[in-house]
Formats: C-alpha cells, structure tokens, sequence
C-alpha cells in the first residue's frame, strides 16, 4: 500500500469475497498506508439467497454482505456490489425483478453497482444448458428494461458491463436482434459514459423486436421456482448420469 502511495497512485479499486472484508487489520493497513480514494467491490450476484445459492452457488448468505458493508463504512471505505443479469434457471421477469432488489439493496448502502449480463464462456454450466437448448443468454432489453424501472436516484449508482468485453473472451455476447443491436448496445454504453437517460428513451421502441422479449418478460411459469430447480437438478443429474439419493 504504501508503495501505491510514494509512487502517486490516488484511487485503488480492487475486489474481494465479503468474508475476507471482515478481516480488520488489513483495512487498517490500506488506511494506514494508502491516502487516495479505496472502493472494494464484492460479488452480490442476487438479492435473494436461495437464487444465490441454487442458482449461482456463491456460497454466501444476504448478511454477510451487510455485515462486510458495515466494517467498510467503518473505516471510512467505499464499495461497489457486482450484480448478475442473466441468471440460470429463473424467468425473465424473475431475474430482473431480483437484479433490481439488489441494486436498491446495494443503493440504499450507499454502494454503487456493476450491473454483468452474463456471457458465454466455455467449461461452464450456462454454456453446457445453452448447448441443450435449456438457457439464453440475457438481451440487451433486459438490461434496458432494468434501467427504465428504476428511480433516477437509484439508475445513477449503476453501469452495465459485460456487453463487449471480458476476460478470457467470450464466445458470445448478450444482444437483441441483428437489426437493433448496435443501436441498443450503444445506447447502454453512452449511458455508462454520459449518464444521459435520454440515450436509453430514445431506443426504448426501436425495434419491434422487443415485443418478442416482452412475450418472455410477462410469461408466467407453470412451478413455484423451487420445485423448477429441483425438476432441472434432477434433469441435469440424468444428462450426466449421476445418481442421486432417493
């Protein structure tokens, strides 16, 4: 730290699991040796555990986050929460609904949020369902659609990433249609630059396109989300037959 700090560095962002945030004498020594501005991001994904956990398998719980936020704002450090769009399993609307719980969630922490649509990568559970015709990636008009639902207080904190770059490179990236795309990528990308919502209102009906998507966004689910797992675990367990306890 103190290294960053004789050398003129003066903004530090770096990223961590929440639990290792609750290690105090390590934010003290990035207070003790570091003078520039710190944010620390942390992987929230979802607002909701149960998605966290049998959806994503984060391994982590809503509270701990709380508790991570709590000894940031103790040492008078700030943070930013990495959101998940396109999360495995769940509808469109439940998928957007809980991005949105977690971006207020993160908002009213006083964080910032990052909000990924999820792309495809290789040796990966979404790209081995998307190869069975059992997930799609997430569309650029969910990402539209999180930002129009929001307050302008709360759409503020927030800039959507993973629309055409990562690492390692992605196979595919999330979009529309072949005709509005660029227009709906490059809308997403000046708001994260200009933070003019006026870039977004202007291709919110562009494309007749998003009808389709809406079709997705307002169909309704024929299973409560648990039993769809469930029915989907299992149906993955026969693909790579595994067996499992009765």
């Amino acid at each position: 730290m103190k290294v960053l700090t004789d050398t003129g560095v003066k903004i530090l962002s770096t990223e961590s699991r929440p639990e290792y945030v609750l290690n105090e004498e390590r934010l003290q020594i990035i207070k003790d040796y570091f003078d520039g501005y710190v944010t620390i991001g942390m992987g929230l994904e979802a607002f909701d555990d149960f998605i966290r956990t049998y959806c994503i398998n984060k391994g982590t719980n809503l509270e701990i986050y709380r508790d991570a936020i709590k000894m940031l704002k103790k040492y008078d450090l700030a943070f930013h929460l990495y959101i998940l769009l396109g999360k495995p399993f769940l509808t469109v609307r439940e998928d957007i609904e809980d991005a949105i719980k977690a971006i207020r969630f993160t908002v009213k922490n006083g964080g910032v949020v990052i909000l990924f649509l999820l792309n495809r990568q290789p040796f990966t559970l979404t790209n081995w369902l998307l190869e069975r015709g059992k997930y799609e990636l997430p569309s650029l008009w969910s990402a539209v659609q999180v930002l129009e639902m929001l307050k302008p207080e709360e759409r503020e904190k927030v800039w959507v990433k993973g629309l055409d770059k990562a690492v390692p490179m992605p196979s595919e990236f999330p979009s529309t249609c072949p005709r509005c795309t660029p227009f709906v990528h490059n809308a997403i990308v000046g708001w994260n630059y200009t933070r003019d919502f006026r870039l977004i209102e202007q291709i919110a009906d562009c494309c007749k396109c998003r009808d389709t998507w809406y079709s997705k966004y307002e169909a309704i689910p024929d299973l409560p989300l648990e039993e769809r797992i469930e029915k989907e675990y299992e149906w993955i367990c026969r693909e790579l037959n595994i067996q499992t306890e009765e």
